[in-house]
């Protein structure tokens, strides 16, 4: 437990390398996946060692760490501009459960990023469904509409997120 603990303190502290060490020497103790898996693969995804997460086999975790660890290799494939590869990922993980905040969000971004701003006002209403007060949805409500122009509405999404996050 206290590798483990250590290894949140290091990964916190952005020190990747660390997180590393300790959690891969917790594992050859025995340490639980689901403990472990997360914080490493956060950990190469700092030091931008996208392959590894991506070829991180995650058969051994619960459910939410599942969930957590398809997010994770969503985005290193999206790093590597593998767009098709990091929405599969996404639609994978919205399987697992189509109302996580974390994974439609994370799609959500991802839609941004492509420039698909129908597609992200269909993700934010539904976010905004879940849980009308979320900050960040707020914040990437916010982010839509300064790409559509709507620097009033931008201004006031903004304020408002922050607000809701203070």
């Amino acid at each position: 437990p206290s590798k483990l603990l250590l290894g949140r303190v290091y990964l916190e502290t952005k020190n990747a390398n660390a997180t590393i060490d300790v959690i891969e020497e917790a594992m050859t103790f025995g340490a639980d996946p689901n403990l472990t898996t997360i914080l490493l693969m956060k950990a190469h995804m700092l030091n931008r060692d996208y392959l590894k997460v991506i070829d991180q086999n995650h058969d051994k975790l619960n459910k939410k760490n599942e969930i957590e660890l398809i997010l994770l290799q969503a985005s290193a494939l999206k790093s590597l501009k593998r767009f098709e590869q990091s929405l599969a990922k996404y639609e994978l993980a919205l399987k697992f459960n189509s109302n996580n905040i974390e994974v439609i969000s994370g799609l959500a971004y991802f839609f941004l990023q492509q420039q698909e701003l129908d597609k992200v006002n269909s993700l934010v209403t539904q976010l905004l469904s879940i849980d009308p007060q979320a900050a960040r949805t707020i914040h990437l409500q916010g982010l839509v509409f300064q790409k559509e122009n709507k620097i009033e509405k931008a201004l006031y999404a903004f304020e408002k997120a922050y607000q809701k996050d203070v």
